[in-house]
């Protein structure tokens, strides 16, 4: 008894069409544009005044910005932009005094704060924004 031989059909050609597709999808890498570090980064910015009463708030960032008579606690967040070197939040206190403090934070990290206390009690916090403060990275 002569048992059969079953023979499958030639797929070389077909997997030699393949090979070289699946080089050029997985060999070739697309360029990524270069990510922006250090100065040239875009930051997020959180201003905090912590505290109870009342305060007028000035602060510097892309564009600077004001609340006077404002209710604490106050924040805001901005983005920084390219090119932005610095970032400066201030407060004074209201005719009742008080304690308060203001801070500023780069990135979600906390890089400066000060503290005001009485009648028109005054705090100035001031950052570089890309520097050795941790806003590079």
């Amino acid at each position: 008894m002569a048992a059969s031989i079953r023979r499958r059909p030639a797929r070389t050609g077909a997997l030699l069409l393949l090979v070289p597709a699946l080089c050029l999808t997985s060999c070739s890498e697309t360029p990524r544009p270069a990510r922006a570090t250090g100065l040239d980064a875009p930051h997020s910015v959180t201003l905090t005044v912590e505290g109870r009463g009342t305060a007028d708030v000035n602060w510097s960032t892309a564009t600077g910005g004001k609340a006077a008579q404002t209710t604490l606690p106050w924040h805001t967040t901005v983005q920084a932009p390219t090119g932005r070197r610095e970032v400066t939040l201030s407060l004074v206190l209201g005719q009742h005094g008080g304690q308060a403090t203001c801070s500023i934070a780069i990135d979600g990290r906390r890089v400066n704060s000060s503290l005001a206390q009485g009648k028109f009690g005054r705090a100035t916090c001031h950052t570089p924004i890309g520097t050795d403060n941790g806003a590079n990275a």
